[in-house]
């Protein structure tokens, strides 16, 4: 079995790989989005008096951009999942080192109507 801080640190730059890659693929994804709709314009207005072809033309350059659309939509999603994963690593490496400033105080948690809910710094910077 391996330790933690091995283990999160390797989930970690896995992940950064990851997240560059798909940073990769979304700025080539943007491209062809912007390629596919300066081509379908242009061809569009090269068609534009022929009028069943224009509207075939027109039908598919619109398809084919929303299907990038969502290709794109996808892979945000991803990116975003990508992204968390490594947050959760990094506090998780920060955490195994000691460090535990950064989380949250539970602050939110103390009710003032009850006895041992400010009691001995529970939910204070070092608890």
């Amino acid at each position: 079995m391996k330790k933690p801080l091995v283990f999160y640190t390797q989930q970690k730059v896995e992940l950064e790989k990851e997240a560059v890659l798909l940073k990769t693929k979304s700025i080539r994804l943007s491209m062809l989005r912007f390629a596919v709709f300066l081509g379908s314009s242009f061809l569009t207005y090269l068609t534009f008096g022929r009028y069943p072809v224009v509207f075939v033309v027109a039908f598919l350059g619109v398809l084919l951009f929303a299907f990038l659309v969502v290709k794109q939509s996808s892979l945000q999603i991803k990116r975003s999942v990508v992204g968390e994963k490594i947050h959760i690593n990094t506090t998780e490496i920060r955490v195994l080192n000691g460090d535990f400033l950064h989380l949250e105080t539970g602050g939110s948690f103390v009710d003032p109507a009850h006895f041992y809910s400010n009691d001995i710094d529970l939910f204070g910077k070092g608890s």
